[in-house]
């Protein structure tokens, strides 16, 4: 893994991911792959257009699926959010990442339930930030599936600028994240 990729931990025995880009990090269990800092995960309009798009990105069981190379059972990372106020960025950003995931082949959607923002505490309790989620609910058979998948995004300022970090994991599966180590993984969010 680069260098720029990689920050000092806060949870010993942990990997800490380091985005230049947003000037924040994130730390996640040892078992998650660090991608390199110029990929890019997320979704695509099935035309080729990227629509949710996330950097400083992990995966979470990479070839969870035997049959599918590219399977995997959830990413993490960064979204660029610039000034916007981060209850906005953390509904729209859980929003556009879940409507994209919710997107079939054949131009229709499956299901899309969201939960209200809410408070919570990033940089080990000591910066108010906001999150929310979603869940879709997959319809069309894929190669790795899964019952729902579920979207998590959390926002705060630092200075001018909102960070908005955003995670999704397929629930429901033998490897799905416990969402005890989910928790654990947004208290480290922090700027740097």
């Amino acid at each position: 893994m680069p260098a720029s990729a990689r920050i000092a931990p806060t949870i010993p025995g942990w990997q800490g991911v380091l985005s230049p880009k947003e000037k924040a990090a994130y730390d996640v269990p040892r078992d998650w792959k660090v991608e390199t800092p110029g990929t890019v995960v997320g979704f695509d309009d099935h035309k080729g257009t990227l629509v949710a798009v996330m950097h400083g990105a992990t995966t979470y069981v990479p070839q969870a699926c035997p049959d599918s190379r590219s399977s995997y059972r959830g990413h993490a990372g960064f979204v660029t959010a610039g000034a916007t106020d981060p209850e906005r960025a953390a509904v729209n950003g859980v929003r556009l990442f879940a409507d994209a995931a919710a997107l079939n082949k054949d131009d229709t959607r499956a299901p899309v339930t969201s939960t209200a923002p809410k408070p919570v505490k990033v940089a080990n309790g000591t910066i108010d930030a906001i999150t929310a989620t979603a869940t879709v609910t997959p319809t069309h058979p894929s190669e790795c599936p899964s019952p729902t998948i579920l979207f998590t995004s959390v926002a705060f300022k630092h200075g001018t600028t909102t960070i908005l970090f955003l995670m999704y994991q397929d629930q429901g599966v033998p490897d799905t994240l416990p969402q005890p180590i989910a928790d654990q993984i947004i208290t480290t969010i922090r700027p740097v």
